[in-house]
């Protein structure tokens, strides 16, 4: 099964949203041992790529279903369903593997490619 892209988004937006806000590598606050939507050096995770320039959002700590319910306006922004952005966030967060010498953002492009289809 596949996830289509809404809100106006393409796999293509998404792919540009993910280069433009993560760094390549997990966005992991080292002060505080956790995952971040935004860390303090400006990295985002896969979500937090998604999220608008000063959302209260990027500070949430928790899930990304308990981000989306949190502040509701945002599945209006989002590229995907919370379920298929669930997935993949834990794409990002299960990143310690011995796949944490390849690039965060080829990773998560590559989870795009085999799970997500344009919207009509």
């Amino acid at each position: 099964m596949k996830f289509q892209t809404i809100n106006g988004w393409t796999k293509e937006k998404m792919k540009v949203a993910i280069r433009a806000g993560n760094n390549g590598k997990r966005a992991f606050d080292p002060q505080e041992h956790v995952c971040r939507y935004l860390t303090p050096d400006g990295n985002r995770c896969a979500v937090g790529c998604f999220l608008p320039d000063g959302h209260p959002g990027q500070s949430y700590e928790g899930t990304t279903i308990g981000l989306l319910n949190e502040y509701p306006e945002l599945k209006k922004k989002m590229p995907l369903s919370p379920e298929a952005l669930r997935r993949l966030q834990k794409v990002h967060d299960s990143h310690i593997s011995a796949r944490d010498a390849l690039d965060m953002r080829d990773v998560l492009c590559e989870w795009i490619d085999k799970n997500v289809e344009d919207g009509k």
